[in-house]
């Protein structure tokens, strides 16, 4: 009786470690969501019409058509976006497997940055929750099995940072507004593309864009740190866009594909659907 009294006991303390733990990493995602939030917040002397301060004039011509048809020009008074995702993803390139995933993001607009959380099913019951945030050009992603179980963390480097800001310009596609803010400068390539460049803090970073002949975001692409490469190095990435609808009164694509252009092939990597999208 008394060794069962000892299994239970230990039992019980693992039980409560885990769900310590559990809870240690949704607070530190509440904790990062919580601060990209609060860096939006610019005071009441300082009007969002001097940070998104260009014109449809100051655009290049796909972009300006872009921003025109998006409706985006009627809510520049947002400071951040909050959005909900499922989808799928692929962990691995040489794996034909897809992970079911469930995602919110919170998007900053005065002060760019993103935090995003990720919940996939590895198997029934089992599954791994991903935080991956940018805040003051600063970047930080852990991956754990169950919340508990760390599988990888980065924080900090010059590469995460680089390639945090690539993901904050290539899905810009969700919150248009960013063409219009100050620190955004902008070089017309054709008709259809243009080059966007951001410094965020000494972080800097470029995407070329592209959209179509009706002004629908369509594509982004810029050379990104792969991680699966060793050493890191800058290696090809496209976002393709579809599925366009309408959340808060703007036109965004309901619809994302991320993939890596590798030597050996493109790896499509994550299959995203917009749930919800809302201004704030």
């Amino acid at each position: 009786m008394r060794i069962l009294y000892i299994f239970l006991a230990v039992g019980i303390m693992a039980l409560m470690t885990f769900f310590v733990l559990k809870n240690g990493f949704q607070t530190k995602t509440t904790s990062r969501f919580e601060s990209l939030s609060q860096k939006q917040d610019i005071g009441q002397n300082v009007q969002t019409d001097l940070v998104f301060d260009k014109t449809l004039e100051d655009l290049p011509v796909p972009i300006a058509r872009w921003i025109k048809r998006s409706g985006v020009l009627l809510k520049l008074d947002a400071l951040y976006m909050d959005m909900k995702h499922t989808g799928q993803m692929r962990l691995d390139p040489g794996s034909d497997k897809w992970l079911s995933a469930m995602a919110t993001q919170r998007v900053g607009l005065i002060q760019p940055g993103f935090a995003w959380q990720v919940k996939a099913d590895l198997a029934p019951g089992l599954n791994v929750l991903g935080l991956d945030s940018f805040i003051d050009g600063s970047a930080e992603m852990q991956i754990k099995v169950l919340g508990v179980i760390p599988v990888a963390r980065v924080k900090d480097t010059g590469e995460v940072n680089e390639s945090s800001l690539h993901r904050y310009l290539l899905e810009m596609a969700w919150y248009p507004q960013m063409a219009l803010h100050k620190d955004m400068a902008w070089t017309e390539i054709d008709d259809y593309k243009a080059r966007a460049t951001l410094d965020v803090m000494g972080v800097k970073a470029s995407v070329v864009i592209e959209i179509n002949e009706m002004g629908q975001f369509v594509a982004s692409e810029a050379l990104r740190y792969y991680d699966g490469n060793k050493p890191l190095k800058r290696t090809p990435f496209e976002g393709h866009a579809s599925g366009h609808a309408v959340f808060n009164g703007v036109e965004i694509p309901r619809e994302m594909e991320a993939v890596w252009i590798l030597e050996n092939g493109p790896f499509k990597w994550y299959k995203v659907k917009v749930e919800s999208a809302e201004y704030h």
